[in-house]
């Protein structure tokens, strides 16, 4: 059972993609845990759903809604129908993303751009169309974005995974200056090694030690 901690997102919205597994599962329920009811964007409706029960758990609400966050046109109507169904979202945390170790020299166009699709564009995309609405319903909201301690100290093979998520932070200092005048607080997150079944799987291939 995950117990409620306290009440500082009570009667706050909280959506976060890329939030069937990982670290997104664990902001989802840190949130629930915090009071929030939170919507799950994910490529993957079916494990979300997981993420979406243990949010149940709280006591708070949770919905899920399949997504491709590199598709505008699919972004808009996900946003739309959580918006329409559950209420003006009041905090974004974009964490969707994808990491593949590569060495420079063996990247190919198709992983360098497989990164910046998902990792930059997507935050751009989610972060547009949801800050539009935020800006819609003149509230005092929160988007946060993931990054990486990777973005300013890239690891060996992480070229394009640093690469984009070095993006995400300069993307995350101008929607901050763009957004200040509506109310709206914009911050980035640098996680470094997260116990993740994605960053599981790349250490079976480059171990630590």
């Amino acid at each position: 059972m995950t117990t409620r901690t306290d009440d500082r997102l009570s009667d706050r919205h909280v959506a976060v993609t890329g939030g069937a597994r990982g670290v997104g599962r664990g902001i989802a329920v840190r949130c629930a845990r915090a009071g929030a009811d939170v919507t799950v964007f994910d490529t993957k409706p079916d494990v979300a759903e997981e993420t979406a029960s243990l949010v149940r758990e709280t006591g708070s609400q949770a919905a899920v809604y399949e997504v491709d966050v590199t598709d505008e046109s699919a972004v808009e109507a996900a946003v739309r129908s959580a918006t329409d169904e559950r209420g003006p979202i009041h905090g974004l945390v974009n964490n969707a993303g994808i990491q593949r170790a590569v060495p420079l020299l063996e990247t190919s166009e198709v992983v360098w751009d497989g990164h910046f699709e998902v990792n930059a564009k997507g935050t751009f995309l989610v972060s547009k169309v949801v800050a539009a609405s935020m800006v819609d319903a003149g509230t005092a909201d929160t988007v946060v974005n993931i990054s990486s301690v990777g973005a300013e100290r890239p690891f060996r093979r992480q070229g394009a995974y640093g690469a984009s998520k070095a993006v995400v932070l300069a993307f995350t200092t101008v929607l901050a200056k763009d957004l200040s005048d509506h109310d709206i607080t914009v911050n980035a997150v640098k996680p470094g090694t997260v116990e993740t079944p994605m960053v599981e799987q790349w250490l079976e291939f480059h171990p630590l030690r």
